[in-house]
């Protein structure tokens, strides 16, 4: 079986042609020549974060003093789980509590 790389366009069109009942994964893995389990994980990657689950990943994610302060005022009016906000807005979890501790610190987040 070929096991090299797919593309941005591949991974999303066949996870597309599951969830629309276009091709089912085994129709994906054949027309792939890849193995079962591979268009099952794109699919699953897919429905937990959409077509970005595809973009290569940056080393580093510079984010705006705007989203910062965003995301720790909504923390601090939810008081809910970290892991709940970070994984929601795709964001390392130590990332998040160092912003919320600047922030309870007083100190600006614009860095």
């Amino acid at each position: 079986m070929k096991m090299g790389r797919y593309t941005f366009e591949q991974k999303v069109q066949a996870c597309e042609d599951i969830i629309s009942r276009k091709r089912s994964p085994f129709d994906v893995a054949r027309d792939l020549n890849v193995p079962i389990w591979l268009p099952l994980k794109w699919w699953d990657e897919y429905e937990e974060d959409g077509p970005e689950a595809f973009l290569p990943e940056s080393q580093y994610t510079e984010y705006p003093k705007e989203f910062k302060e965003a995301v720790v005022d909504e923390w601090k009016s939810h008081s809910g789980p970290v892991e709940y906000f970070a994984q929601k807005y795709h964001i390392p979890r130590d990332l998040l509590l160092k912003w919320i501790n600047r922030s309870m610190e007083g100190e600006d987040l614009d860095d």
